[in-house]
């Protein structure tokens, strides 16, 4: 676990923060789509 800790009085703060947050807590692809992707760029 992470903590992000962000102060400033920037007007566009807010939104890059919670396009960082949302970038960092986002679902991740499964493993094995991974290695099929991994696998086919090597046949290349």
């Amino acid at each position: 676990m992470y903590h992000m800790i962000h102060a400033t009085d920037h007007p566009e703060a807010p939104k890059l923060m919670n396009r960082a947050y949302n970038n960092a807590t986002k679902t991740r692809e499964p493993m094995e789509q991974l290695e099929m992707e991994l696998a086919a760029l090597m046949r290349v």
